[in-house]
């Protein structure tokens, strides 16, 4: 009996031990099969060991087949699992598991475009979270909390509250169109959410296809960096004004994509408005209205069978406008307005839109009430505003100061172009109403711009100045040029020798910087452009040379006449640096009375005449020379003076002038230029300018008893210039080269004292 008992029990042992080696086998094989199974309708099995469950939809347009991974805060991916055929999920996460965590999604098909969609993210917050939706605004989130915590382990529940608030007020698209209480990542998707889930998911990818490129690698670095931009609350190309640390897209900057962001979300904002929206594939080809509408249905129904497509659809069309998403149209309208108009574009369209899109009423559909025409004309300009972003028609710094424009508040933006010929490399100095604290410093570009940010609470106006840089007509350094800033409504600030002038005028008119307003700056530049323009505004008749961007449709005749006063003042007074500036502060002083006379309302002139003038003297040698230069630029003909005296000719400074517009706008070519300069027509201020100073150098001349033949046969020649009529080639320059030599030899006479 005994032998009998323990020959079975060591049978019965061995056969438990057998089986539990074949348990300890089996039971990591069906974890990992459990980790790795279909979601869809429940998702796979519950892991052993597991203490919650994650499930959610991942939409960009409904997404099957993805991988969905939960990853810790070390960037270990815990278990995967995909997404079935409803774009669901839902998985067990691993005991032990420690909180937060990132949700990664790659892979699978988006059944919108039949594509695989770009990676996107989202996040588990704790223990107690069951729904964690994956979309390209929960990706937004992701990125955006990353981007204030430094890392995931780092992220607070106000941090997480605030990206998500960002993110449904700036690129909500309508989320909250069905459930104004919704959370992109929390909420689970149902039938009284699905439909503007899935229409707003679509739009923010979309926004993203536009904007930068359409692949999906494109498309997720483009999230990547939109959330880090937002992660200070504004889409502006920085981070708390720092430049953004991820990878950015080939050919873009961080302030090229925020500008063109901005661009295409009123684009895809007023198709969403309109239930119209188009979706673009991979390849950059677009699918219709009509078949997006009918894909989004779709996609609904395959989230929620119980609605159908028909039913979604027609949920679609009658989708209240939330108040979330009509603030978001109307900030949205706005910052292309001042991101347009820093860009020196047109916003006509855009204005008479935004003032329409104001009637709009929240709580009621939104489809059908903007004028079709309207919304079609300024969808096709936010297109061609985006493709000139794209392809680089825009200097760099002109984009940034474009997109600064829509950034945080509490500091303001100044930006603009140094012209004496383009100056690159010259050191600008902003300073306040003292004249003394000096606010910032930067240093012009490759492209002669600079952009600068500045604190709150300066006080107006503001003194700009620029010294040094090298001139990139003469190759020479340029002469120290002013400006002025009035407000902070004023975003531009250009240096020239016209604007010298200017800031000088206003700050003698004023009696000093602090006492200058806009009306003085007003009336001073009117003034000044009358007797110093030399067809400024040969473009633009509305051209303010402080505060207007310098674009293609003002390029060519801003660089030609800029050089223009300084050549004047090199001729009749000296090429050296100091003398120029010296003359700049003079002529300022003289022209705050609005008449060029020697005297500021009759009292002396207080600045320094340059060594062997006094400003009399000095008055009479520039108006000699500013009648000749005055006609060389409308002539086309103008020739520069290097410090050594000797001059480029006319056909060198055309080439110069030409690649000078290119610098300053690269849509304009070098050849585009020449063409352009070249069918510049005469302004009326233009022709009057020579008119009045060919009239007041002949009075001069005949009082000191010098030969007026020349400057006779000039204003002869001269009268052939016509207001609305191009002026290259009209006067021959034989005849100006006679006037010249009349001017310099009249000019050395003043010096020499006799």
């Amino acid at each position: 009996m005994s032998d009998t008992f323990n020959s079975i029990q060591g049978y019965l042992m061995t056969d438990l031990l057998k089986k539990s080696i074949m348990m300890v086998l089996i039971v990591p094989l069906w974890t990992f099969i459990s980790g790795c199974g279909s979601g869809g309708g429940g998702g796979g099995a519950d892991s052993s060991g597991t203490t919650s469950k994650i499930s959610g939809t991942v939409i960009d347009g409904p997404v099957i087949g993805a991988r969905v991974a939960l990853v810790n805060s070390n960037g270990k991916s815990l278990i995967a699992i995909k997404t079935g055929t409803d774009a669901t999920y839902s998985i067990s996460v691993p005991d032990g598991t420690t909180y937060p965590l990132r949700v990664s999604v790659t892979g699978g098909t988006d059944k919108v475009t039949e594509e695989a969609p770009a990676a996107m993210d989202s996040l588990i917050q704790d223990a107690s979270q069951t729904t964690a939706n994956v979309t390209p605004m929960t990706t937004l989130i992701y990125q955006a909390v990353i981007a204030k915590a430094g890392n995931l382990d780092q992220m607070t529940s106000t941090m997480l509250a605030d990206a998500k608030k960002n993110v449904i007020t700036q690129f909500g698209f309508g989320i909250d169109a069905e459930s104004s209480t919704i959370d992109p990542i929390a909420t689970p998707v149902d039938s009284g959410n699905v439909s503007s889930m899935v229409r707003s998911s679509e739009a923010l990818a979309e926004t993203a296809r536009r904007a930068v490129g359409s692949d999906q690698t494109t498309v997720a670095q483009v999230l990547t960096l939109m959330g880090e931009d937002l992660a200070d609350g504004y889409i502006d190309g920085k981070k708390n004004g720092a430049d953004l640390a991820n990878t950015l897209p080939s050919g873009f900057t961080a302030t090229t994509i925020a500008s063109a962001v901005a661009q295409q979300k009123v684009a895809v904002g007023l198709e969403v408005l309109a239930n119209d929206m188009t979706v673009t594939k991979s390849d950059g080809t677009e699918l219709s209205a009509a078949t997006t509408r009918t894909l989004l249905s779709e996609g609904v129904n395959r989230i929620v069978p119980t609605l159908s497509s028909s039913a979604a659809l027609s949920k679609m069309d009658q989708m209240p406008l939330s108040r979330n998403q009509w603030t978001q149209m109307m900030t949205d309208l706005g910052n292309v307005i001042k991101i347009q108009s820093t860009l020196g574009e047109s916003t006509s369209t855009l204005s008479a839109l935004e003032s329409e899109a104001r009637n709009l009423q929240p709580g009621q559909p939104s489809t059908g009430k903007l004028n079709t025409t309207l919304t079609s004309n300024a969808i096709s300009g936010v297109d061609t505003i985006t493709s000139n972003l794209k392809t680089s028609q825009f200097a760099t710094t002109l984009i940034s100061s474009a997109a600064a424009a829509v950034g945080p508040p509490g500091s303001f933006t100044i930006s603009g172009a140094i012209l004496d010929g383009p100056v690159i490399g010259a050191i600008i100095t902003i300073k306040d109403s003292t004249d003394t604290t000096i606010l910032g410093t930067t240093t012009s570009g490759a492209d002669a711009r600079y952009v600068m940010t500045l604190p709150s609470g300066a006080s107006f106006p503001l003194h700009v100045s620029s010294s040094g840089g090298t001139n990139q007509i003469s190759g020479e350094t340029a002469a120290s040029m002013d400006s002025y800033v009035i407000d902070a409504n004023q975003t531009t600030a250009n240096l020239s020798p016209i604007t010298s002038v200017m800031y000088h005028a206003a700050r003698s008119a004023a009696g000093r910087l602090v006492s200058v307003t806009a009306t003085i700056a007003a009336l001073i530049k009117t003034g000044i452009i009358d007797e110093f323009g030399f067809g400024i505004d040969a473009q633009d008749s509305t051209f303010d040379p402080i505060t207007s961007p310098i674009r293609s449709g003002n390029v060519a005749s801003v660089v030609r006449a800029s050089p223009a006063l300084a050549e004047t003042i090199r001729r009749a007074a000296g090429p050296e640096t100091t003398t120029v500036s010296q003359s700049f502060a003079m002529l300022g002083e003289d022209m705050a009375d609005g008449t060029l006379n020697g005297t500021n309302n009759g009292a002396t002139i207080l600045s320094t005449a340059p060594t062997g003038f006094n400003i009399t003297s000095l008055i009479t040698a520039i108006m000699q020379h500013k009648a000749i230069v005055a006609v060389e630029v409308a002539n086309n003909s103008l020739k520069t003076t290097y410090r050594d005296g000797t001059q480029i000719s006319a056909s060198d400074v055309l080439t110069a002038l030409s690649k000078a517009v290119n610098t300053l706008v690269p849509s304009v070519t070098t050849s585009n230029a020449t063409t352009t300069m070249a069918a510049l027509l005469v302004s009326t201020r233009q022709n009057l300018q020579i008119t009045e100073d060919i009239t007041e150098a002949l009075k001069e001349q005949s009082t000191r008893g010098v030969s007026t033949t020349n400057l006779t046969a000039l204003q002869t020649a001269a009268a052939s210039l016509q207001s609305a009529q191009t002026g290259a080639g009209v006067v021959s320059t034989s005849v100006i080269d006679a006037a010249a030599v009349t001017a310099t030899s009249l000019t050395n006479s003043i010096r020499n004292g006799t």
